[in-house]
């Protein structure tokens, strides 16, 4: 059973921050990487600076992060534009609501054309040269 097929751990955005599989200790720099949509190596060359210059406290949080975060489900996403959707929705809800306010608008402004097509005079004149003379 799939991540998805499972209504008792199916939320309704899936984009949480997991484990990855991607792993070259635990995967949790991976799964930050994978999170936040960064690049997995830089995330991993951050990890490894910082744990240079705060030796005591980034390798023991580290270790507690890759007991205490699961590893990412299978099957989370349904392909790559979902994971796109959702990870553009966590991370920048403004930008989604944005574009939805653009759509709206756009119909809006289709629908008013319509309108005005419909009311106009050149309607009325398109509709009669439409219209086909009966023969009797």
């Amino acid at each position: 059973v799939s991540y998805r097929e499972n209504p008792f751990t199916r939320r309704v955005n899936p984009h949480r921050f997991y484990r990855s599989e991607n792993r070259m200790i635990a995967g949790v720099s991976a799964g930050i990487a994978e999170y936040l949509g960064w690049s997995v190596g830089g995330v991993r060359f951050a990890v490894a600076i910082s744990c240079i210059v705060f030796m005591p406290f980034v390798p023991i949080l580290y270790m507690i992060m890759a007991f205490a975060v699961p590893i990412r489900p299978s099957g989370l996403y349904e392909d790559k534009t979902d994971e796109a959707f959702w990870r553009t929705t966590t991370l920048a809800p403004r930008t989604s609501f944005s574009e939805l306010r653009y759509r709206f608008r756009d119909m809006e402004d289709r629908v008013r054309s319509m309108e005005a097509y419909v009311t106009s005079s050149k309607y009325e004149f398109d509709r009669e040269l439409r219209r086909t003379p009966s023969i009797s």
